[in-house]
């Protein structure tokens, strides 16, 4: 939704993820891989969960945060293209 905004608003687009997106997607693979063997196979301890939730929702956030913060400065100074 924010990119769309930026496009309509600037005209243009040029997407690079960040490395904290990337530590972010790879955590949400983690948890998710962690949920099915979980329900499937093995049963892990509630701190397991509660720590790699508790690190997907903060990288979530952060990685947000940093997009919002760096394309919002794109697209007041017309740097990025």
């Amino acid at each position: 939704l924010g990119a769309i905004a930026y496009r309509l608003v600037t005209g243009r687009l040029q997407m690079r993820p960040l490395m904290l997106s990337k530590l972010n997607t790879g955590l949400q693979i983690v948890l998710l891989a962690a949920t099915l063997l979980h329900v499937a196979v093995f049963h892990w301890p509630d701190w397991f969960f509660i720590g790699l939730q508790w690190s997907v929702a903060i990288t979530t956030f952060l990685s947000g945060m940093a997009y919002v913060i760096l394309w919002s400065g794109y697209a007041f100074t017309g740097d990025k293209t």
